[in-house]
């Protein structure tokens, strides 16, 4: 008669292995994404050209962005707070300048229905300037629009002031760069202070 065998029991170390490795696949955090509050933002960012198609660049924040080579600075706050006259929340500026050492995300068309935006790939970025005259390329393909870079956005503890930066670059020498802050009015975010970053 055969014996029966007795079933084998898991040592102590790997039934503890398996409890940590399934507790750390449940708990494992979410990887970052654009807010809705950001897209709101953007929203009435771009919203001021209402009649034209907005090419907005597909990454957000990270390495190849203005502020990757332009680290946002305390000096960078004197500058804003003195060319504009108005003084920035403190948990807001620590909150951007930590949004400026993160990694980039990639933006999804989020806007609000009412404005047209393109997102300009990276690999269509690359076909496009990558030819003898990019900017003539570029404008053949979208009449009248420039490349619009946007940033991650900062926000104050009560959430209705808002601190981040667009780029705008229409042609090799024609393009600038401004810090902006917005203040939430009526549902509808609205530039109260800009200053300028760069200009070509």
């Amino acid at each position: 008669m055969a014996k029966l065998m007795k079933p084998k029991l898991l040592s102590p170390i790997v039934f503890v292995l398996l409890i940590i490795s399934t507790a750390y696949c449940q708990d494992a955090p979410q990887p970052p994404e654009i807010s809705a509050q950001e897209y709101a933002v953007y929203s009435d960012l771009l919203a001021d050209s209402p009649d034209h198609i907005c090419v907005a660049a597909e990454q957000v924040g990270g390495q190849g962005s203005y502020l990757s080579s332009h680290p946002f600075t305390i000096e960078t706050v004197d500058y804003f707070e003195k060319s504009s006259g108005v003084k920035l929340d403190k948990e807001m500026v620590q909150s951007f300048i930590a949004l400026t050492k993160s990694p980039s995300l990639t933006l999804e068309n989020k806007f609000h229905k009412t404005i047209k935006v393109v997102i300009l790939s990276e690999k269509e970025q690359r076909e496009i300037f990558n030819q003898e005259d990019g900017w003539k390329a570029f404008r053949q393909k979208y009449p009248d629009a420039c490349i619009v870079e946007l940033f991650r956005v900062a926000f104050n503890a009560e959430k209705n002031m808002a601190f981040t930066y667009r780029g705008v670059q229409c042609d090799y020498l024609i393009g600038n760069g401004v810090y902006l802050l917005l203040k939430k009015e009526n549902d509808k975010w609205v530039t109260v202070a800009h200053v300028r970053a760069w200009i070509s």
